[in-house]
């Protein structure tokens, strides 16, 4: 865990659609198990990291990633 500030972090709703779509997408097929959300978890890992490199390089915050 980092200690995020504000600005990156603030309001993030295209990052909480981008997580409901992904468990949509899964369960359109099947039951959502645990390894689909570690997976999930891990796939945001990875988003979260670029984003926050594109913060500290641009100022753009969460919900600029996801859109």
């Amino acid at each position: 865990m980092i200690d995020l500030p504000e600005g990156f972090h603030a309001n993030h709703p295209q990052y909480s659609e981008w997580i409901h779509k992904q468990i949509k997408e899964i369960e359109e097929t099947r039951d959502v198990t645990t390894d689909d959300i570690n997976n999930i978890i891990y796939e945001a890992k990875c988003h979260f990291q670029i984003a926050w490199e594109n913060y500290l390089e641009k100022g753009d915050n969460i919900n600029d990633y996801f859109k």
